[in-house]
C-alpha cells in the first residue's frame, strides 16, 4: 500500500498543506498524545484499510506523527488478532473530528 504512488502523491500533498496551515506540529490524537512540534509527520488512515476505509481518498486521512500512527496501527493489529471488539466506524470518525475541531478551533 505504501508503496502506491499514489499513496506517496497524496501523503506528500497532506503533508505539505498540514506543515503550510501549523507548522510541523503533530495536531495530537486524544489527551494522551497532545499536539506537539515534530519533523517526522506521516499520513494515517481515519478508518483503516482493513476496517472498510477508503485507501486513496484525503477525507479519509490525517496527518499524525510517526510514533502515534505506528502505536495506532499496532493497536488495531492487536485487537483484530485478539478478537476484541473495535468501536463502530461512526463513533471513531465522530471522535475524531471532535478531536481535530478542537485543534483546528
Amino acid at each position: 500500500m505504501h508503496v502506491d504512488p499514489r499513496w506517496t502523491r497524496l501523503s506528500r500533498r497532506m503533508i505539505a498543506r498540514h506543515v503550510g496551515q501549523y507548522g510541523w506540529v503533530c495536531p495530537g490524537d486524544g489527551p494522551d498524545h497532545p499536539a506537539h512540534p515534530t519533523r517526522d509527520l506521516t499520513l494515517d488512515h481515519v478508518v483503516a484499510i482493513v476496517e472498510g476505509g477508503a485507501p486513496f481518498d484525503s477525507a479519509n486521512t490525517r496527518v499524525l506523527c510517526r510514533s502515534r500512527n505506528s502505536a495506532n496501527g499496532a493497536r488495531l493489529a492487536n485487537a483484530r488478532r485478539s478478537g476484541n471488539v473495535l468501536p463502530p466506524v461512526a463513533q471513531v470518525l465522530d471522535e475524531r473530528a471532535q478531536l481535530r475541531a478542537r485543534f483546528l478551533g
